[in-house]
């Protein structure tokens, strides 16, 4: 259930972009991509705000990653 309060795991993608625009709703996560991701929620905590990491720093976790 989606209410105050309760915990989930919820994800809202675009529908406007090049990808996603004019498919049906019900179809829009299989022509989705990582770029169509808006917000992210898992038990209830907000992990991707309007497209962005809220919870880590990308640039320096990829940095760290490449430099192995």
């Amino acid at each position: 259930r989606i209410a105050p309060g309760a915990l989930a795991d919820l994800v809202t993608i675009a529908t406007g972009t090049v990808r996603t625009a004019g498919t049906p709703p019900e179809a829009v996560v299989f022509c989705a991509g990582g770029a169509d991701v808006r917000d992210v929620f898992v038990g209830g905590r907000r992990i991707v705000a309007s497209g962005r990491h809220v919870t880590l720093d990308v640039e320096r976790e990829l940095r760290e990653a490449v430099a192995g």
